[in-house]
């Protein structure tokens, strides 16, 4: 009998105690969950723009002298807008998520590629072709 009613009150004590965790708002990780991204706080850039202020605004320069810019948004997605000569296009998505800056790679060439740390905690890749234009992200 004493036995029961110690086990009926561990059990009461631990669902007080998860309970307590769900109010409170604690979340608990695994231990091999990827390390936490910065604070999505965003700064604002023009055309409308917020993105994640550590990650800051990378560019490609082409040889003709255009410009496609690139962020990662509030919202974890890759982000990239070109320059023409009536100003620039509105920011789209490039189906990329990042946890990292975007680093370019060959600039100033047809055929740039950008490098991000991905959801995954992995390096993801996006080439541009001279020919038919930006690839899909890649490992």
């Amino acid at each position: 009998m004493a036995i029961s009613l110690l086990r009926r009150s561990a059990l009461s004590l631990g669902a007080v105690a998860l309970s307590g965790l769900a109010v409170t708002g604690v979340t608990v990780s695994p231990a091999n969950a990827a390390p936490a991204a910065p604070a999505a706080s965003g700064c604002s850039y023009d055309g409308g723009a917020r993105y994640i202020c550590a990650y800051g605004i990378s560019k490609v320069k082409y040889p003709n002298g255009q410009v496609e810019e690139f962020h990662v948004g509030t919202n974890w997605w890759v982000y990239s807008r070109l320059s023409s000569s009536g100003g620039w296009s509105n920011w789209k998505p490039t189906h990329g998520m990042a946890r990292s800056r975007i680093e370019v790679f060959n600039n100033n060439t047809w055929s740039p590629y950008l490098r991000i740390i991905g959801n995954d905690g992995n390096y993801w890749y996006r080439a541009r072709d001279a020919v038919n234009g930006w690839g899909s992200w890649h490992r």
